[in-house]
């Protein structure tokens, strides 16, 4: 375990009242010879052995994260004036180094991330608080890692105001949360949103449109006789194509469109800052585009049309699921239209 040696205060010109001398360092545990209780100066002597030899311990033994001690003056200096050994294991940047300039930790920290930690630090002195972030931090050792930190707000020896806190690696968890997030929103054979996700996010959208006034519109897009491939070919190939239109229906949606499969070979997308004649042109380019597309599958090169229903948002609909049974009124016009056509919504 490193640990820098202070010998008198730090620069910040904080003033460091009637400094005693350090107690002398010993070691096991202490008890009161008996018969005379013990003074409080031998208890504060034992418990600072103690605790020395507990960190050093830690320092040793703990390489998955690391102790450490953020002075922080009135004036936002940093220094840190305890560093465990673990950092140097997580990071692959010195502990001696970090100790002699603290801008050489926060320079691992990803530029995105930096400024609000840096933050949440002065915040938790200011008010007292307890000290919680999470950052992405560069290793030089392991790549880019997810880094949580904790800490107490309190003072040193010298009555700066300091952190005493712990950071661990919490790349594992971040990456499990990730991988469940996305079992939890995404249609895992399509890799679109799941029809949970998309009622959620739309949900979102309407709330905005409302607030702001802005147009918004729905298309709901059904996959033309998908039941006969699925019996003609079978599942594996009725997959192939269910996945090809996604790709499609990506490809030709905007940055602020959202896409879903609804379930079976029934799609969705949102449009946001969108009307009803805008509408109708997109849901033409993408019925097109599918009716023109030759798919491969295992059972040879395959071309399927789709049916679209289109709604466009208005103020009686109330809510997402009012325009959701609006487009789909559309899709069943268009399906009982003959199919392979736009239909909108009245």
């Amino acid at each position: 375990m490193t640990v820098a040696k202070t010998t008198s205060p730090p620069s910040s010109g904080a003033s460091s009242g009637d400094n005693k001398a350090a107690p002398a360092r010993r070691t096991g545990i202490f008890r009161a010879p008996q018969g005379a209780p013990a003074s409080d100066e031998e208890c504060l002597s034992a418990l600072t052995a103690e605790s020395g030899d507990f960190l050093e311990h830690i320092g040793k033994t703990f390489t998955t994260g690391a102790l450490f001690r953020l002075v922080i003056t009135e004036e936002g200096e940093r220094s840190f004036t305890l560093l465990t050994d673990g950092f140097e294991v997580l990071f692959g940047v010195p502990v001696a180094s970090v100790l002699a300039d603290p801008s050489a930790a926060y320079r691992l920290i990803h530029p995105n991330d930096v400024s609000e930690h840096m933050n949440r630090e002065l915040q938790s002195i200011a008010q007292d608080d307890p000290f919680a972030s999470e950052v992405r931090i560069q290793s030089l050792v392991s790549g880019l890692r997810w880094i949580q930190f904790r800490a107490q707000p309190g003072f040193d020896t010298y009555g700066n105001r300091c952190l005493d806190g712990i950071l661990f690696d919490v790349t594992l968890h971040k990456q499990v949360e990730d991988q469940l997030r996305e079992m939890a929103t995404t249609d895992s054979l399509t890799g679109l949103a799941n029809r949970r996700h998309f009622m959620q996010t739309a949900e979102q959208e309407l709330h905005r449109t409302e607030r702001y006034e802005r147009p918004i519109s729905m298309l709901m897009i059904d996959a033309d006789h998908f039941k006969r491939v699925n019996d003609t070919y079978g599942h594996d190939v009725g997959d192939t194509v269910l996945a090809a239109l996604a790709n499609m229906m990506r490809q030709s949606a905007r940055k602020q469109d959202f896409v879903a499969r609804l379930g079976g070979e029934e799609f969705a997308v949102l449009l946001p800052e969108t009307p009803q004649d805008k509408a109708m042109e997109m849901a033409e380019r993408l019925r097109a585009k599918i009716e023109a597309n030759h798919i491969e599958t295992s059972a040879g090169t395959l071309r399927i049309t789709v049916s679209i229903g289109v709604a466009t948002y208005r103020k009686e609909d109330g809510g997402i699921n009012r325009l959701l049974k609006r487009a789909d009124d559309g899709l069943y016009e268009a399906k009982q239209s003959g199919r392979n056509r736009i239909c909108c919504a009245e």
